[in-house]
Order: structure tokens, then C-alpha cells, then sequence
């Protein structure tokens, strides 16, 4: 059956009141072209999965943020977003190994206190904001976040599709950013000076 069309103006709105169908849509559209980009530069299935999340996941918050004004279509700025995330990523598998290396080396004490004090305030908020969501995103996050697959994931929650978890997935996050973004806690981590600021796990 052939899937309903949506026009940009449809695309933003079913964005901002996370619509199932706008984001099947947007998945259908876009995501088998990311997917052989990322393949061709050597990257995995799940390394497109996680940059197209986190693309739309941008997307997103740039609509809610700045009333986005697109001088394109929306589809080409969402593979322009997915496109630089990939390449950021690669650039920093390349670089994380001698940065740790080299961070190991010059980190003071007391800077390693600090960091590692602000890296567990963080996980506290997480964890706060997560425990304060409903049951079935809970597990859900849990689930990805220990590793399981889409397919496994699918299965213990008795969902009724793949594609189902994945907007499921999406929705949840998205209800944990709000949370975090909007806590007082989350804006003064933001701003400390170690560690990457106000940075959320990719799932």
C-alpha cells in the first residue's frame, strides 16, 4: 500500500506533535540513501541508524528552537544534518584514542576530581529524569542502552513491528530530552568547564 505523502509545513508539524506517520514517513524517505553513504565509507547498519536518529533528533529541536526557515526541501536538510554528524563521528574515531591519551597526561588532580564529579551529577540527572517517565519508555531505554537489538527489543515488548519500536524509540527520547533540557541542573552542567557540555547519550 502506497504510504501517505506529507508537504514540509506537514512534515514540521507532525515533528513537533510526534506523529507516528511523519516519522515513518521521514524514515522511508531518507533512510536507505544515508544507509549506502555510510556503508560505502565503511560504516555499519547500526552506525546509520544511530546518525539518522540523532539527525532527526537535531531536526527537532531546530524547529522548536529558531522556527526554522528552510531554503530547501526538508528531506535535503535532514540528510545535510545526518551527512555532517557521520563525518564528525569518523573524524572523531580518529582522534579519541591519542586525545584520551594526551588528556591522561596533562589532567591535574583536582581537574580529574572535577571532572569526574560533574560526569556523575550528570548520570544523576539522567537517571532522575528517566526514572520519572512511563514503564514501557523506561524499559524500553534500558533495553537499548544495554545493547539489545531492535529485533530483540521488539519481541520482549511484545511490539508489533520493527518499524513500530523505532518510532517508539525516537518518542521516548525525545521525552527524555525535554525533561533534561528543561531542568535548572542541566543549563548550570552545561556550562561547567570540563567534559562535553549538556551532552546527552546516543542511543
Amino acid at each position: 500500500m502506497k504510504r501517505k505523502q506529507f508537504t514540509d509545513q506537514n512534515i514540521i508539524d507532525g515533528l513537533l506533535t510526534n506523529n507516528k506517520e511523519v516519522l515513518a514517513f521521514l524514515y522511508d524517505y531518507n533512510f536507505e540513501s544515508l544507509n549506502r553513504k555510510i556503508s560505502s565509507d565503511g560504516g555499519s547498519r547500526k552506525d546509520s541508524e544511530d546518525v539518522f536518529h540523532d539527525a532527526l533528533l537535531i531536526l527537532y529541536l531546530k524547529i522548536k528552537k529558531e522556527n526554522l526557515q528552510l531554503t530547501c526541501s526538508i528531506h535535503t536538510f535532514l540528510q545535510a544534518i545526518a551527512r555532517n554528524l557521520w563525518k564528525r563521528k569518523i573524524v572523531s574515531d580518529i582522534t579519541r584514542y591519542t586525545q584520551i591519551d594526551n588528556t591522561l597526561e596533562t589532567l591535574s588532580e583536582e581537574d580529574e576530581i572535577e571532572e569526574e564529579y560533574i560526569q556523575v551529577e550528570r548520570r544523576k540527572l539522567y537517571i532522575r529524569h528517566l526514572l520519572d517517565m512511563p514503564d514501557d519508555c523506561q524499559r524500553l531505554i534500558k533495553m537499548v542502552v544495554a545493547g539489545l537489538s531492535l529485533q530483540e527489543i521488539t519481541k520482549l515488548m511484545a511490539y508489533n513491528s520493527v518499524e513500530y519500536t523505532k518510532t517508539k524509540r525516537f518518542r521516548c527520547k525525545l521525552m527524555l530530552i525535554k525533561k533534561i533540557i528543561n531542568d535548572p541542573l542541566y543549563k548550570e552542567l552545561k556550562n561547567e568547564r570540563l567534559g562535553t557540555p549538556g551532552e546527552i547519550p546516543r542511543w
